[in-house]
């Protein structure tokens, strides 16, 4: 695997087989923060917790707004609703991850690792998350992420599940791309000087993707 690292860069990568359960890494260790990335684990903890229910719809529209669209003030009032920090406790026991912690209060500053991330994609896809209408249904939406989060690996992979996250904070783009088929799940972290733009970030995840070849 080779990625053309810029002064200040850091980049790490996971690759999780669905059907043996192995995982592949590579780049730096350590964690990047989640940004949006975590919507996905957002929307898949509120539909559980409608033990089978059916969401209103005004709440179907705010988990469609927090998966397609990136809208983080939807994101923020179902993660307050199901208990703001318990969201992300539940993903780490749920899904059994060992790198991810906690950022009290703010979900896009959840610390995680791309095997971690892997996993994650893996535990909503495979029902763990939640029941399998809502899985269905969620894995749906993730499928039709528009607008500027529509980056990366779908760009090599077309029609994959997909959660990005970005933002550019502290002289940084802390830029991560999450995506989940049958098959497999692939999450690429990245973070570089802030100069490099986003552009830069997307760019990482798709020659990832590209040598990878899932």
């Amino acid at each position: 695997m080779t990625i053309d690292q810029a002064d200040g860069e850091w980049d790490s990568w996971a690759l999780l087989n669905r059907t043996t359960g192995a995982i592949v890494t590579g780049g730096d260790d350590g964690t990047n923060s989640t940004e949006s990335m975590i919507k996905a684990w957002i929307a898949a903890d509120y539909l559980n917790g409608l033990h089978g229910a059916q969401p209103s719809a005004a709440d179907t529209d705010l988990l469609r707004r927090m998966i397609r669209d990136s809208d983080n003030d939807a994101a923020e009032t179902l993660y307050l609703r199901r208990g703001n920090d318990a969201v992300i406790d539940r993903l780490v026991s749920t899904c059994g991850l060992t790198d991810t912690t906690v950022h009290h209060g703010w979900w896009s500053l959840t610390q995680t690792s791309a095997r971690d991330a892997v996993r994650m994609g893996d535990c909503i896809a495979d029902g763990k998350a939640t029941n399998p209408k809502w899985t269905a249904w969620l894995l749906n939406e993730m499928r039709q992420v528009e607008g500027e989060g529509n980056f990366g690996i779908v760009e090599v992979r077309p029609g994959v599940a997909i959660k990005n996250g970005w933002t550019d904070w502290g002289g940084y783009w802390h830029v991560n791309c999450l995506a989940v088929t049958d098959g497999w799940s692939l999450s690429v972290l990245t973070r570089y000087p802030d100069s490099l733009g986003l552009d830069h970030g997307a760019a990482v995840c798709r020659s990832v993707t590209q040598q990878l070849s899932p």
